[in-house]
């Protein structure tokens, strides 16, 4: 969740983007969920995949 949504301020809750990507994520209908496995998936709006599967993101886990 968004730390304007109430999510909460923590590395926990971050993934670094690039600013393209940023901006896709808060002006479009992509989402990005972080996993109980710490890993990153974003979830594509329904017009460019009706079925929302999630894509997985590139990056490793961060460490815990």
């Amino acid at each position: 969740m968004h730390w304007i949504d109430s999510g909460p301020t923590d590395f926990d809750n971050l993934i670094l983007l690039c600013g393209h990507h940023h901006r896709l994520l808060h002006h479009t209908e992509w989402r990005v969920e972080i996993g109980d496995d710490r890993k990153t998936r974003f979830y594509p709006p329904m017009s460019v995949d009706p079925y929302q599967v999630p894509v997985p993101g590139s990056s490793p886990p961060t460490a815990a």
